[in-house]
């Protein structure tokens, strides 16, 4: 590899992942190498779309994607790892396959609550009949369920706030 690469991450990498909760994409990839006496150190610079399901209604959409990320190859006896960002390789390796790790930082930069990004005038984009439904199963402050069983509980919660 040479000290500097760039590359673009396309539909047929996520393919290989069979991964369900991202369905393709495009990302950019920046890595830049760096070479020490005991070590070799990459960094990673990603930014592009992934195609991920919404949430909230279960429609398909295009997610952003970004982050810089640091690893560490150190030479040494065996090959693994030795945590998140430091791996051991053997002095004789000639190559350092990054494929898997760059597929982690992509799945590790995804938002946890994956939904729709509102349109300009602040409406949820996601698909308008999900969105009925959801509505009409809405329980809102006057259709809350009165259950005696919850009394206490909720004179607990009270007295704590």
């Amino acid at each position: 590899m040479d000290p500097e690469s760039e590359f673009l991450l396309d539909n047929s990498f996520f393919e290989r992942y069979n991964y369900p909760d991202i369905a393709g994409g495009t990302i950019h990839v920046h890595v830049l190498q760096e070479m020490k006496t005991d070590a070799v150190v990459l960094y990673f610079t990603l930014k592009g779309e992934v195609t991920v399901v919404c949430d909230r209604c279960l429609e398909y959409y295009a997610q952003s994607v970004e982050g810089k990320e640091t690893l560490f190859f150190k030479y040494g006896e065996y090959t693994g790892e030795i945590d998140d960002k430091i791996i051991m390789i053997s002095r004789e390796a000639h190559e350092i396959v990054i494929d898997q790790y760059l597929f982690e930082f992509i799945v590790l930069s995804l938002p946890v609550k994956r939904i729709h990004p509102d349109d300009p005038d602040g409406n949820p984009a996601c698909n308008k009949e999900m969105m009925k439904k959801l509505n009409q199963y809405l329980i809102n402050d006057e259709q809350k369920i009165n259950d005696p069983r919850w009394d206490d509980l909720k004179s607990i919660i009270e007295k704590i706030n």
